[in-house]
Formats: structure tokens, C-alpha cells, sequence
């Protein structure tokens, strides 16, 4: 038998009264998932099921003598799938969540063909959904009426893995199966997950890398194909649902009893929620929700949905990838589909998940994690810190202050934010895109090979080390050569015009073109295959091929440089080059 000593009881019922509701409010269950509604009264479902609250017309479930029985019946209702059957699922998302412990079911499952009963966990939020095909979820069991003897558990994770049958499913076979109640655990931490059927050990799987969150509690009746309308209806009966933490290593995480449910609309919401305790869900459109003080659930659904402290009275952190962590109006909050967070007005700490979140502080000094995926970070003040590591996807930090990128930080995108004033951006040793706006913006790339867009205004373009590319655009723009030049490397200026936009040269590196100012016309040479004609030519323009050389000695015998290529058959003359330094 499974030895429990050690552990504490977090979370039983055991059915003697029914506590369930739509929404889960002021119940211990749940019965619609709200990113999965299909229609006012049920959820969509899986299998050739949906899942139906009572107040479609058909009840799924009945209390009695200390056990739930959830059965499915065709389609009964105007609500749901058409065609499918309707069933009934419960779950404690915004009632009860835990990170690690003992779970278990005991429960008769249902042996008729074509049902699929199933006592599983689903992460608050999940991360790197996609990844190499998998997402989070822990199933305890899945039993199918069309093998009833059967027991299978199931680890979906986005690790990779060679063989998912073998890396990731506990398989039993038990002839007692169908005989009455049986009882379903399992023990999850941090380095493993152990299976049990009536207490006893069945299989034991490493936990994966991304099972390290609050998860919550699911069972339901789901129906598969090959079931029997005529027949008898297919019944799940379960006598208790359980959970229990290590001590003291491991607590759930404290989730109270919404108080208050405020769901959106198809169209776009603002949702504010109280004081107190709140469970906020956006269903389609981009949502913003607030939840104010309190130990707040943020569900998102549809739409590109955003949590925001904007209105908190003080500094918050909050993580999309472990709230636990989450203090200040942040505190107890729990996050469904949410892909933006927008911080308060004082120093906060804001972290994304594996998704791609658009993370913006606000007017503090802040703090800003990304993850896993594409992520975009609002940078408004100077003590603002974005931390973004390797293999992070590709991120972009949008700047409404002068910034620069520190070394090592895989920021790949930089851009100043419209309505800005003359920003200075500057890249680092990593590949980099920098963009500018409608004013007169300073980009410098740093080392390695950046893109360099000035937009709208007078713009200034350091492309620097490496070989860049220099697109000025409208305005006056001036590309600035101030680094070492170097064989092989050269940047390329995709927009030259020679009626608006200069190449300003720093003396240090063209040391023999001449003093600080214009480039006299006698050190400036055009003509096809760019060979210097006099001693005299230091900056020589390739008609033909657009390629621009720096030769220090003119015809001399030494080596002409090339260090940018222009377009060809250009108008250059020597006034479009100055000297600075």
C-alpha cells in the first residue's frame, strides 16, 4: 500500500454533498473549462462528447450515498455538439491548485464500449505549448470501456523524447478491473513520478522539465466512437477525489473561493475586478483584465490578452510561469491564456512564460523575464533591466528611452517607440535589428551583423564591427564609419541618395583622407572597377559593382580596403563625404 505518512491531507471530497457549479463559484468544482466553452451552457469536449452544465436541460451528475455518478446520454439538448453525446466533467481550477504531492481516485469505472473515463492535472498555464508536439498534463488514469481491463497513465510534456510510449506511459493490465471500485493514485515531485493502482506501485517515470507548477484537479466521462445509443448509459462513480502534500517540502498553493465572476464578451473588454476575491474571463477579442487586489484568476480565452497591474498602488511581481512567486495586488493571482503583462507605475517585477508575451513595465524601474518564446519588452525607463537568455526566440525591446543592449543579452529586436524624441539605440555582440521612427533617431549596431533602419527622420547609422545593413530612409541621413576597417568586412547602404544623405568617415580610422570637414574633391575618384588613378584618391567609388574602397596611398602600391557597397551608378561626388574626429 501506498505509505502516506509524511504527508498531509490538502484537498478531499468525498462527495457526501454536491458542490458544483458552472463557473466553480463558491463550489468546489467546476464543470465548464472556460477556455474551452462552445455555447452558453456547455463545453466542447473531447472524444464524441461534450461536456454539458445542468442548466442545459440535461444533468450530468448525481450525489448519493457518498457518490458522484456523472453518465452520458446522446444528444439531448439544443446545447453542445451536435451529433456528439452529452457528459459531464469537473475541475478545481480557482478552487484548488498544487504543485508536487499524492493524488488519488477512487472510483468504478465504466465498462460499457465506447466510454473513456479520466482522472488527470492541468498546469494553471502552460508553457512552450507546441514544442516538439506536447503541452503539460498529468493522467492518472484513462480507462476505455473498449478495453476494460486496461489502465493507462500518460506524462505530456514538451520535452523531447525518442519513443513517447515507452518514455512516457505506465501501462497495466488488470482482470479485476471491471469489478467495482478501484482506487487510482499518483506521487508527484520533483525528480519522479510514481503510479499506483489499489496502493499498489505500478511504474515510475522522471519528472519532466516542465512539471515543476500548480497544477489542477480534472475527472470526467468522455465517450469515444463505437458507443451504443440504444444500450445502457454509460456510468462513472466516484467515491473520493484526494490529495495530499509532503511536509513540510510541499503546500498548495492557497486559492480561495472566487467571490466574484465577471465574464466578457466576442469583442474586446476591459475587466476590473474588486477587492476581494475574483475570477475574471475575457473569452474572445484582446481582453485586458484587472483584477485589483485579492487572490484574483485571470482567464483570457481567444485573443491576444493582456493582465494589468496599471491601476496597483504599488510595486508587484508577477510570473506567468510561477505565480507562486507573485506578491503586492499581484498576490495569489493565476493566470489561463494570458499572453501580456503590463506592470504598475512603481518598480516591478514581471516575468512571461514560454509563450510569446508582450511584457511592459510601466513607469518604474523594472524588472523583465522573458522565456521560451518570441517575446516583446517595453523599455520606458532608463533603470529598466530586461533579462533574456539563450535560445530564448526571437525578442525585441521596444525603447521610449535612449538604450543600450548589454553584452550577452539575446535581444534580437530594438526599436524606438513612436512619439519618441531623437532616441540613441545601441546593439551588442549579437546579430541585431535596430529601427528607428519618425524622428531623428542614433543607431549604433555594435559587433556582429545587425540591420540598421533609420525611418522618417534625420538619422545617424553607426553599423560598426561586422558587416551591417544600412537602410536610412526618409530624412537626411548620415552613416557614420568610426571602427577599424577589417579585409572582408563592409557594410551595406541599401538607400544612398547624394542629393540628401552624407558618409561621415572618422579620421582615426581614414587617417591619410584628409583634415576634419568636407573630403576635398581630389581625394574622391569614380569610375568602373574602382582602382585609384592618382596618388592623391583615398576614397574610391566602384561605378560598376557600387563597392566603396578607403586606399591610403592612392595609385600607390598599397592594398585599396573596400569597408561599404552603395548602389551602382550613383552620382557620388567627394561632397557627399565628411571628416570627423
Amino acid at each position: 500500500m501506498k505509505d502516506l505518512t509524511g504527508y498531509t491531507l490538502t484537498f478531499s471530497d468525498e462527495f457526501n454533498t454536491r458542490s458544483i457549479s458552472q463557473n466553480g463559484a463558491g463550489t468546489v468544482w467546476a464543470d465548464i473549462r472556460p477556455e474551452w466553452r462552445f455555447d452558453a451552457q456547455s463545453d466542447i469536449g473531447f472524444g464524441r462528447s461534450s461536456f454539458v452544465d445542468p442548466g442545459s436541460g440535461y444533468d450530468p451528475f448525481k450525489v448519493e450515498n457518498g457518490i458522484l455518478t456523472i453518465t452520458a446520454v446522446p444528444d439531448r439538448t439544443p446545447y453542445g455538439m451536435s451529433g456528439s453525446w452529452e457528459s459531464g466533467l469537473i475541475h478545481t481550477r480557482g478552487s484548488f491548485q498544487q504543485t508536487y504531492g499524492y493524488f488519488e481516485m477512487r472510483a468504478d469505472l465504466s465498462e460499457t464500449k465506447g466510454a473513456w473515463d479520466a482522472f488527470w492535472l492541468l498546469p494553471t498555464k502552460q508553457i512552450n505549448e507546441g514544442k516538439n508536439g506536447g503541452w503539460q498534463e498529468l493522467d492518472i488514469v484513462e480507462h476505455y470501456g473498449n478495453n476494460p481491463n486496461g489502465v493507462y497513465r500518460w506524462l505530456h510534456t514538451t520535452d523531447p523524447h525518442a519513443d513517447p510510449n515507452a518514455d512516457l506511459q505506465v501501462y497495466s493490465d488488470h482482470a479485476n478491473q471491471s469489478q467495482g471500485f478501484h482506487t487510482y493514485g499518483m506521487d508527484w515531485n520533483k525528480d519522479t513520478i510514481s503510479f499506483y493502482y489499489d496502493g499498489q506501485l505500478i511504474g515510475t517515470k522522471a519528472t519532466p522539465s516542465d512539471m515543476h507548477g500548480p497544477m489542477y484537479i480534472l475527472a470526467n466521462l468522455a465517450m469515444e466512437a463505437g458507443a451504443d445509443p440504444s444500450g445502457p448509459a454509460p456510468e462513472m462513480k466516484i467515491d473520493y477525489i484526494r490529495a495530499y502534500a509532503e511536509k513540510p517540502a510541499t503546500a498548495p498553493v492557497p486559492v480561495e473561493t472566487p467571490i466574484n465572476v465577471i465574464t466578457g464578451t466576442a469583442a474586446r473588454d476591459v475587466l476590473t475586478g474588486t477587492d476581494g476575491r475574483d475570477r475574471l474571463v475575457g473569452l474572445d477579442g484582446p481582453d485586458v483584465l484587472r483584477g485589483g487586489k485579492g487572490a484574483d484568476e485571470l482567464i483570457g480565452g481567444d485573443g491576444n490578452d493582456t493582465a494589468s497591474y496599471a491601476t496597483a498602488g504599488s510595486g508587484v511581481t508577477a510570473s506567468l510561469i510561477d505565480p507562486t512567486k507573485n506578491t503586492g495586488d499581484a498576490a495569489g493571482d493565476t493566470y489561463s491564456s494570458i499572453e501580456r503583462l503590463d506592470g504598475s507605475r512603481f518598480a516591478d517585477v514581471l516575468e512571461g512564460d514560454g509563450g510569446d508575451n508582450v511584457i511592459n513595465g510601466g513607469a518604474g524601474a523594472d524588472r523583465m523575464i522573458g522565456g521560451g518564446g518570441n517575446d516583446t519588452f517595453h523599455v520606458d525607463n532608463p533603470g529598466d533591466v530586461v533579462i533574456e537568455g539563450a535560445k530564448g526566440g526571437w525578442d525585441a525591446v521596444i525603447a521610449y528611452v535612449d538604450y543600450t543592449l548589454t553584452p550577452g543579452q539575446e535581444i534580437e529586436g530594438l526599436h524606438a517607440a513612436g512619439g519618441t524624441v531623437n532616441l540613441t539605440l545601441t546593439g551588442n555582440e549579437f546579430n541585431n535589428y535596430l529601427y528607428g521612427n519618425e524622428t531623428a533617431n542614433e543607431l549604433h549596431g555594435g559587433a556582429g551583423k545587425d540591420v540598421l533602419s533609420g525611418g522618417a527622420g534625420d538619422d545617424r547609422l553607426f553599423g560598426e564591427d561586422g558587416s551591417d545593413k544600412l537602410t536610412g530612409g526618409a530624412g537626411r541621413d548620415t552613416f557614420v564609419f568610426s571602427t577599424a576597417l577589417k579585409p572582408g568586412e563592409f557594410d551595406t547602404i541599401t538607400d544612398f541618395n547624394p542629393a540628401d544623405d552624407t558618409i561621415a568617415l572618422a579620421i582615426s580610422v581614414f587617417d591619410k583622407a584628409g583634415p576634419a570637414g568636407t573630403l576635398a574633391p581630389s581625394a574622391f575618384y569614380a569610375a568602373p572597377g574602382g582602382v585609384a588613378h592618382a596618388a592623391a584618391d583615398r576614397i574610391v567609388y566602384d561605378t560598376k559593382s557600387g563597392d566603396l574602397f578607403y586606399d591610403a596611398d592612392g595609385s600607390g602600391s598599397g592594398a585599396a580596403v573596400r569597408f561599404a557597397h552603395l548602389e551602382p551608378g550613383l552620382a557620388l561626388t567627394s561632397s557627399d563625404f565628411t571628416l570627423f574626429g
